[in-house]
């Protein structure tokens, strides 16, 4: 019976591992996505970024522990870009208006005017969305890998709707 018990605990233990590395591995490759789209929207090799939002902490965290390229300030004034973590309902603060903002969530699109892209998971997958009208408004140019993940404002207001 105690060998029974012990199995069933090594077994629960290595599903708890292999669990946990798939979450770091994706919290990675969430980062290392971010790190590039950001010095591609920026066109500078270090980024300064401004955490705002209820999941802000868990992002700063991974930050720390994946980027050498990202780092969290605690100014808006003194980024180059505001990062909405999570579902944040409230308006932006005064510092940052007028800031480049990058979202967790798609949403992010539709509540500040000054968003060109959110990066999100959806049914397991990462999707990228980058709406033109911003990029454009901001004189942001991308190389032409990035066509796929630009979006008319009014293209994903409509399938916004849809839903």
């Amino acid at each position: 019976m105690g060998a029974l018990y012990f199995l069933i605990l090594i077994v629960g233990f290595s599903f708890a591992l292999i669990f946990e590395g798939r979450v770091d591995e994706e919290k990675e490759l969430e980062i290392r996505i971010l790190e590039k789209v950001f010095q591609d929207l920026t066109g500078k090799k270090n980024i300064k970024v401004f955490v705002i939002g209820p999941e802000g902490q868990d992002f700063a965290e991974n930050i720390k522990k994946f980027s050498k390229k990202l780092k969290k300030v605690k100014a808006c004034g003194g980024s180059d870009i505001v990062y909405v973590a999570g579902r944040y309902t409230k308006k932006l603060p005064p510092e940052c208006r007028g800031m480049m903002v990058f979202g967790s969530r798609r949403e992010v699109l539709f509540r500040y005017s000054n968003a060109v892209g959110s990066f999100y998971w959806k049914k397991g997958r990462p999707n990228l969305t980058l709406i033109r009208e911003r990029l454009k408004r901001m004189r942001i140019r991308l190389s032409p890998d990035y066509n796929r993940f630009i979006e008319s404002l009014k293209e994903s207001h409509r399938e916004r709707f849809k839903r």
